[in-house]
């Protein structure tokens, strides 16, 4: 699953801390703008900012589809193994497997099933389509 990670989140929250900070007073605004950490925040700024556009995109893609099954069939043909907390976030499916089952009996499509383990240590399936299926 292509998400932003932690770290990702974390520059964020310290570019957004960083510009509040200067913009806090417009002297010290002023008085920073040709400084290297100025500089260095807005071109950190600007790379972040392509990267959020990019992932909200394609959220919005996945999520504007008008169904779960339809969200759920094109992050499988992009090649990523989707597990019910994937589907919960991007999709708010709370039934992934009901809608798998839907995919293969009702559609047609050869999507396959691992079973895993998360972080925590609990059992989880994760389904995906080979590439030769998409």
């Amino acid at each position: 699953m292509k998400t932003i990670s932690n770290q990702t989140c974390k520059e964020i929250k310290d570019i957004l801390q960083t510009f509040s900070q200067l913009r806090e007073s417009d002297a010290l605004a002023q008085a920073t703008t040709a400084s290297t950490r100025f500089v260095d925040a807005q071109r950190r700024a600007g790379r972040l900012v392509k990267k959020l556009a990019a992932a909200v995109d394609k959220v919005d893609a996945r999520t504007c589809t008008g169904s779960q099954k339809a969200a759920i069939l094109q992050m499988l043909k992009e090649g990523e193994r989707i597990t019910p907390d994937d589907a919960l976030q991007l999709c708010g499916c709370r039934r992934l497997s009901a809608r798998i089952w839907e995919l293969v009996h009702i559609d047609g499509h050869d999507i396959r099933r691992e079973l895993g383990r998360t972080p925590e240590g609990n059992q989880c399936a994760r389904y995906y389509m080979t590439i030769e299926q998409q």
